[in-house]
């Protein structure tokens, strides 16, 4: 998986550097960087913030505000939102969020729920994003029930990290 297009900037209250990378599974040439978000660039919400206190492990989405310009970069990226993009399967493209160097969050990106002004440039060019969370509960684990509780002598007790581990493997981002 290549990373197509990256941004990077600094938070002005702490002084943070996020870099956005968003990456093509089919891609493997150089990176684009892209030079201006509109405000504000990047947004990261999480499903039921402040309703459960112990709820530790949340579903979470990001968008992404781009500032399509006239320069090369801003072009290039157009064409790819615009072009490719949004003609192809959606598990095919991930954004990476990186704060102080450290992964920070990471999902797949969701063409049908992009947004764009018909305006002339600079216009903004908005991009959803999920952590793929909310998609297991499509999904039955009750094959953890099963190494949990012991209940046959040659299977072994797991814990919940292994677990969790195994779980994650069915998101479209393990990698």
């Amino acid at each position: 998986m290549g990373v197509r297009f990256k941004i990077e900037f600094r938070t002005k209250i702490s002084g943070d550097l996020f870099r956005i990378e968003l990456l093509d599974s089919n891609f493997s040439g150089s990176a684009t960087t892209i030079s201006s978000l509109y405000s504000p660039g990047l947004e990261i919400e999480y499903e039921g913030q402040g309703q459960e206190r112990h709820d530790h492990i949340k579903s979470s989405s990001a968008t992404i505000n781009l500032k399509i310009d006239t320069d090369s970069a801003s072009l290039a990226l157009q064409s790819w939102l615009e072009g490719t993009l949004l003609n192809n399967n959606e598990d095919r493209y991930h954004v990476a969020i990186y704060k102080n160097e450290n992964i920070f969050w990471y999902g797949v990106l969701l063409p049908d729920l992009f947004q764009w002004q018909n305006a002339p440039k600079p216009f903004k060019f908005t991009l959803k994003a999920t952590d793929g969370l909310k998609r297991l509960q499509s999904y039955d684990f009750n094959w953890a029930l099963t190494y949990a509780s012991g209940a046959a002598p040659n299977v072994r007790q797991v814990d919940f990290i292994t677990i969790f581990h195994e779980i994650l493997k069915k998101t479209p981002f393990y990698i």
